[in-house]
């Protein structure tokens, strides 16, 4: 089979077929085939660089709507909690007091675009912060619809930043970071772009942003 039909049929085994993950991961290794996500690569060599300098072995770390596959867990932290929907909805104010000024850094990956209510989650995200703490977050841009349960909004770098402002961050307190790449872009009309046979990112073009990610710091 022509490697563009074997790149094809990887793809579509690992967006649709759940039952033959394992398999089709054990295939894709042994052949050279790499399944991860390029968008998710993009951002998350630079999201770990932001947690080692933020000296996570004295983090009290919390992550909303990890999941199971969340790359954030094992990075080192003093203490580690998730808060997981729908169990915890991040848009829904007032939050618990039990929760309020808990954590030193807070991460939400691929979470805001899927909030009714965006502002009310980066309130409720600022408010469990403890004073001199960060929030991580990390939301696509040119992206799929892809509800789970619902995708509401996508925001560019000063959209993101200014949204964190009006959140209860200060402006000069939050930094933001884009990556985007016109092939990717074009494949992401049909599928979810992996590295495939790639052995390193495609360049990145800012004019063609797909994921957007933010450092933001509470005051205090």
């Amino acid at each position: 089979m022509a490697f563009d039909g074997i790149h094809r049929s990887f793809q579509k085994a690992a967006e649709q077929n759940r039952g033959l993950e394992r398999f089709t991961r054990k295939a894709a290794d042994f052949l050279g085939y790499d399944l991860r996500r390029v968008t998710r690569l993009a951002y998350g060599s630079a999201c770990r660089e932001i947690i080692q300098g933020l000296a996570p072995e004295r983090l009290d770390a919390c992550e909303v709507s990890a999941g199971e596959n969340t790359d954030w867990r094992h990075m080192g932290y003093l203490s580690y909690r998730t808060l997981e929907w729908p169990d915890f909805d991040l848009s829904v104010e007032p939050l618990a007091p039990a929760l309020t000024g808990q954590f030193d850094l807070v991460i939400a990956d691929q979470v805001l675009e899927h909030l009714l209510w965006p502002l009310r989650g980066v309130r409720n995200i600022h408010a469990l912060l403890r004073p001199g703490g960060h929030a991580l977050l990390m939301t696509p841009f040119l992206y799929p619809l892809h509800g789970h349960p619902v995708d509401c909004s996508r925001w560019t770098q000063d959209g993101l930043r200014h949204l964190l402002a009006e959140g209860g961050f200060a402006l000069d307190d939050v930094q933001t970071w884009g990556w985007g790449n016109k092939q990717t872009a074009r494949r992401l009309l049909t599928s979810w772009p992996r590295m495939g046979w790639r052995r390193q990112l495609p360049p990145n073009d800012p004019r063609c942003l797909l994921v957007v990610w933010a450092l933001a710091r509470k005051q205090g």
